[in-house]
Order: C-alpha cells, then structure tokens, then sequence
C-alpha cells in the first residue's frame, strides 16, 4: 500500500472521529480528570469506568478520549487541545485550578466544542453546563450529625477541633451555619488549603498533632474534618496522643472504602457520600446528549451558578450522611461498595454483626 494511500485512509479515519452521524457514530467525548487518586469531593478511582460504561450504554457509536493531568494545569489545558485536534465534539472537565481551567473553555470557545464541568465549577469563562454535588450541603451535613452526636453525648456546645478546606468555601461556610444554630462552638480550625499540594493524610495528622498541642487533649468532644483523608489524619494523631477516636465523633466526606472500614470499627463516626455515581452518570448522559446534537432542555437543570462571567446552568444532587447505622442500606444495597473489598481482614466481623455478607 502507498503512503499517499495510508496517509488517506488515516485523514479518513480523523474526520469520521470529528464528523460523526447524529446517531452518535464515531462521536469523541473527552474525559479530562485531575489526577488518578481519589481526594476530596469525588472518587476519581471509580469515575474513569464509570462514565465510560455509562457512556458505552447510552451511545454505542462514542468513544471517550481520556487523559489525566496528574495534578498539573498546563498539561490539563494541553490535553484539552489535543483532544480538540482529535475531533472531541464534547469536553468533560474536572479542573486541577477552578480559575486556570478558563483557559481550556476559551479555546473550546472558540472551537464550538461545548464544556461541561465536572465535580467542580470552572470560573470565568462561557461555561456550558456544570455537574456536582450540593457542596454547602455536604458540610451542613457533617455538621448536623456532629450537633446531634454531640448532644447525645451530653456535650451540646462540643467544642469542636476543626479541619477545613478554606475558610470561605461552600462545604465549610455550610458547616458553620449549622454550627452556629445548634449553638456548637469551635476550639481551633485549620485551613487545609494547601491540602492537595501536600500527602494530604500527612498533613492532617501534623495539623491535628498540633492543634491538640494548641487546645489540650480534652479541648475538644468532637471533630469535623472535610473530607475522608484529613479525618484519617485527624484519628492517627489522636491515637498518637492517646485519645480514643471512638470517644471524640470524627466526620469525613468521599466514602472511601478505609473510612468506611474505620466507621465499621467505632473510630470514625460518619462520612458523606457525594452522590459520585450519580453525579458521574448525569454527566455522561449530558454530554452523550451534545455529542449527538440533540437539544438540552432547561428542564434537566436543578440549578444556576454564577461563574464570574455567567449563570451557568447546573444539574446539582444531594448528598447523604453516612453512619455504621445505615452502611449497609446506603453503601451496599445501593451497589456503590463491593462488600469483598469492604469486608476484608479484622472488618469481616464488623460486616457480619451488620448484615453484610460478601458474594
């Protein structure tokens, strides 16, 4: 065969990718995630095979284009390019920086390649469409369970040890409006800005060992830590001091499967699911529904956010508390936790008093 020919057939090949039929056929929807680890507000490790599966029942023609940043902008801004080059007709965006990802919706922009933000809304920007969890309630959440828990405990106003994820973001603003109608009062709060920067268990364990420094191992009754992996680090350095966990309620976010098996054992006291499966499966079907050019209708959208640049409609779910009490219902029947992965080890035991038997 010539190269001329070769050359042709390749360019062919390019075009089908880019110029797909309205039935979906050889559409490209581009994935583009931050990084590979699952970190706070969603489970990355499940999203990638998710979306693709839900993508695969929903348009047999599509193929999804996915690339991970490992945690840099740039080369999520280069990915978003190439997969443009590519012929992806949608992009799906989990941004590494909220403000950067601009940049990558600009030159969609200009490619009349829609965006849909995923996870976390992308700022300053003609923005499409977004699709993620009540933010605001999944710390008003963790806040009611602590005032509940707390009060149960005969210690209503706690006080509480506190790590947040910036002071002024939504989950945290959330939380403390529940702390300030149930009359709880915080001790000390870090801010785990840098969270994603650092080993993020590291660094919440140095944080609590100094906070507990700060206010005294009995400064506090409970603590709320935003999401799973700063509530490890929160309960490693409590041990380390010799505090029990199971006395001293620790919240979380993300039901990653170690901080339901910390919950299974008494030392973590809740964690938030996020909706993750449902978040990831309204955004695939969002964006099967561009590829294929078919009108969206305002009535899919729950909500509208500004941007800094526009009211970006939204699909937004809610999240829920998740407790040993309701484990099994939230996170085994609903098919969201394989109870082998669960129930491994000296957790075996704890799934069996609970009902949870691995298949």
């Amino acid at each position: 065969m010539s190269i001329v020919v070769v050359a042709l057939l390749a360019m062919i090949a390019w075009v089908a990718v880019g110029c797909g039929g309205s039935s979906g056929e050889g559409r490209a929807i581009a994935l583009l995630l931050p990084n590979d680890e699952a970190t706070s507000y969603t489970n990355m490790t499940r999203d990638r095979p998710e979306f693709e599966s839900e993508v695969a029942d929903l348009c047999g023609g599509c193929q999804v284009i996915y690339r991970n940043a490992q945690g840099s902008a740039a080369r999520q801004q280069k990915q978003a390019e190439e997969a443009i080059a590519r012929g992806a007709v949608v992009l799906v965006v989990n941004p590494v920086n909220t403000e950067k990802a601009s940049e990558i919706v600009q030159n969609a922009n200009v490619h009349q390649v829609p965006v849909v933000a995923y996870n976390s809304l992308i700022y300053n920007a003609r923005l499409d469409y977004y699709v993620d969890t009540e933010d605001a309630a999944i710390g008003k959440a963790q806040a009611a369970f602590l005032a509940e828990k707390l009060k149960e405990m005969g210690k209503p106003h706690g006080p509480l040890a506190a790590l947040t994820l910036s002071r002024s973001g939504p989950v945290n603003t959330g939380a403390h409006e529940i702390f300030a109608s149930s009359g709880l009062e915080v001790a000390d709060e870090r801010d785990m800005f840098s969270y994603l920067l650092e080993a993020p268990v590291t660094k919440s364990e140095r944080e609590m060992k100094q906070l507990i420094k700060a206010i005294g191992p009995g400064g506090f009754g409970g603590v709320y830590a935003f999401d799973d992996k700063a509530a490890e680090g929160a309960i490693k350095a409590m041990k380390s001091a010799g505090i029990d966990p199971a006395e001293r309620p620790t919240t979380g976010a993300g039901a990653m499967i170690p901080a339901l098996q910390r919950i299974l054992a008494g030392e973590q006291a809740m964690t938030v699911y996020e909706a993750n499966q449902e978040v990831t499966d309204a955004t695939a079907e969002l964006a099967v529904e561009l590829a294929e050019g078919d009108e969206v209708s305002p009535s899919e959208f729950n909500s509208e956010l500004a941007n800094g640049f526009r009211d970006v409609p939204g699909i937004v779910l809610k999240p829920t508390a998740v407790t040993k009490g309701n484990i099994k219902k939230t996170m085994i029947d609903s098919g969201f936790v394989d109870p082998v992965q669960l129930c491994t080890g000296d957790y075996a035991k704890y799934c069996k008093e609970l009902g949870i038997e691995p298949a």
